[in-house]
């Protein structure tokens, strides 16, 4: 990533002074001399402003000084005077990297690639900001491309792994890992990878097996550290988890690994019965994230409780009767899909009700196929939003009934077809199901579009006891973390804020939509799955009461809990904590927990 030391020989004494200087700035930069560098090249450029190659070492300099927008000048220059190398275009992009311009960083990336596709940091830059951008098949390419100019990039390695089990292909991801551990043994960072996705993937042993290997390469190794612990609690050991997450060395661990250890902390502590030190652990670990991530607690409900009101605003019943496509029986408007199409199951809820388990349930039966945690209601409705001169729901009631209609059917097909081509991947047993489950917390915010798009589909709302879900959101790290679920306090409000909404557009509960309490899934599992087996219309088959048996691991933070049979250590667990609870929160909560038909019993 430097340019030569020597330049192109020359017999002038200008030119040999000027090779001089460039030798000598460069031997500075490298020896973390960069103020010396940058007034020497200042010398350089004034003598000869069109020497490129002293711009370019004098922007790498100022880079280094952290005059980020004198560098950006400098290397622009650079170029303009003749030094268009790709290292040029590359250092020209990670300045706009640190400026914030990614969109003429990606510009610069692709500048240099084309003048040298191997340079393989600027293929993995650049797949990082298409990753960053949601652009995951050009990041997947590009990550691609950086491994086969250099199989031994072991950073684009561990995110390629990572972005190919954000995309549930999580066999893919460990073969990754696993190429690259055959390629480079000796790197304990591969080794946290493949514990981390073992773990993840509910195989405890191998997940022992590379952690042990990362600290063996690396004593100490914080990130194997907390993996031992998470397996040291799942094995029923949670004085054995806490006596290794206390030992870790805490100087080598980074603010995110703090983050995990002090949930794993809280964990442990809860199930030894030591419940003010777990509420105070999980508390530092949201305080924690929370800074990490620069927002204020509150931010992102606000967001959510914002849109759901628009909805609400909108929601005009009379014509949400006249479009609602219950006359669109399950084939009639699939010009271009099978008549086998399988039609979808929703469940929706809270964060940490139960959808998880209910999925894994419905899951296990033959004719249903579990689908993960789907967004595509979630994109529907921006689709609409972003499509309709108005926005949802008010830019649809706005138009003709033929017009909406047929936006409505359009997006019901293109919903479909989505679904269809994921149950088409060979490798997915599913596709002779007739039935999905599209499982997703916040489809809670989208039911009345689901409703005008499949009036007629079974709707289960996973219900648990409130204050057991704040607790639960709170405590537990999310793969994604939502800036609300930092407090309990902004959780309890959003929780608030979606049971209204779900009471707004659900003015028949009990007939629209089958409620599904967390608490009598677990009393009685039997009866409940049976109950919801026949209201999906699906015969009863025992291997639902396995669920836990199902191969393949589960992309929500509930991923190891559902890989247990059914258990009632998280009923009415809210009980442990109701010393440490802020008032306000119960008083949040207070109206729904009322009408759930639950108590503040201790």
């Amino acid at each position: 990533m430097s340019i030569a030391a020597n330049p192109q020989p020359s017999s002038t004494a200008p030119a040999l002074e000027a090779a001089d200087a460039l030798s000598r700035a460069l031997k500075m930069l490298r020896q973390g001399e960069p103020g010396q560098a940058a007034a020497l090249c200042r010398d350089l450029v004034e003598r000869q402003p069109g020497n490129g190659q002293a711009w370019y070492l004098r922007g790498l300099a100022l880079r280094a000084l952290r005059d980020v927008t004198g560098a950006r000048t400098c290397l622009e220059t650079a170029i303009a005077q003749g030094f268009a190398e790709a290292v040029a275009y590359f250092e020209i992009a990670r300045t706009q990297v640190l400026l914030g311009d990614r969109a003429a960083a990606e510009a610069q990336y692709r500048k240099a690639l084309a003048a040298q596709p191997d340079l393989t940091a600027a293929s993995r830059e650049l797949a990082s900001l298409c990753l960053e951008a949601g652009r995951l098949d050009e990041a997947e390419q590009w990550f691609g491309e950086t491994l086969r100019h250099d199989p031994g990039d072991g950073m684009a390695r561990r995110n390629l792994a990572q972005l190919l089990y954000r995309l549930e292909r999580g066999g893919e991801a460990i073969a990754t890992l696993d190429a690259g551990v055959a390629l480079a043994p000796d790197q304990p960072d591969l080794h946290v990878m493949l514990a981390t996705l073992h773990e993840l993937e509910n195989d405890p042993p191998a997940a022992q097996r590379h952690s042990e290997t990362a600290i063996a390469l690396d004593p100490g190794n914080p990130s194997a550290t907390v993996i031992l612990a998470k397996l040291a609690f799942r094995r029923g050991d949670p004085g054995g988890a806490l006596t290794l997450l206390d030992g870790v060395d805490r100087a080598r661990m980074s603010d995110q690994q703090q983050v995990t250890r002090h949930a794993e902390r809280g964990r442990a502590l809860d199930r030894l019965g030591r419940y003010e030190e777990a509420f105070a652990a999980y508390r530092q670990s949201r305080e924690k994230l929370a800074a990490l991530q620069k927002h204020m607690p509150a931010q992102g409900g606000a967001t959510c409780a914002a849109r759901m009101s628009v909805v609400e605003a909108g929601m005009n019943r009379a014509r949400f009767e006249q479009l609602a496509l219950r006359d669109a029986a399950p084939n009639n408007i699939q010009n271009d899909l099978p008549r086998d199409t399988p039609q979808p199951i929703f469940v929706l809820g809270f964060m940490r009700s139960g959808t998880t388990l209910i999925e894994r349930i419905l899951g296990a039966h033959p004719a249903i196929a579990p689908m993960g945690e789907l967004t595509l209601m979630v994109d529907a409705a921006d689709q609409l939003t972003a499509r309709l001169s108005g926005g949802f729901p008010d830019g649809l009631f706005a138009l003709e009934d033929g017009a909406a209609r047929e936006i409505l059917q359009a997006q019901r097909q293109d919903y479909l077809t989505q679904v269809r081509d994921r149950m088409d991947d060979p490798a997915d047993d599913s596709t002779a199901a007739r039935l999905f489950v599209d499982k997703a917390p916040f489809n809670a915010e989208h039911i009345g579009l689901i409703r005008l798009l499949f009036p007629e589909a079974p709707i289960i709302h996973a219900v648990r006891h409130p204050l057991d879900v704040v607790l639960s959101s709170f405590f537990v790290n999310f793969a994604e973390p939502f800036p609300w679920s930092f407090s309990p306090e902004a959780i309890a409000a959003l929780f608030a804020r979606t049971h209204d909404h779900l009471a707004a557009l659900s003015p028949d509960p009990v007939g629209d939509v089958l409620p599904v309490r967390y608490e009598q899934l677990v009393e009685d599992s039997e009866t409940v799955v049976r109950a919801m087996l026949d209201y999906v219309g699906a015969e009863w088959d025992a291997a639902c009461l396995d669920f836990h048996q199902r191969a393949g691991g589960v992309r929500t933070a509930s991923y190891a809990q559902v890989a247990r049979p059914l258990y009632n250590s998280s009923v009415y667990r809210y009980r442990n904590y109701l010393p440490f609870i802020d008032a306000a929160v119960l008083d949040t909560l207070r109206p729904a927990v009322d009408a759930l038909g639950y108590d503040y019993a201790v």
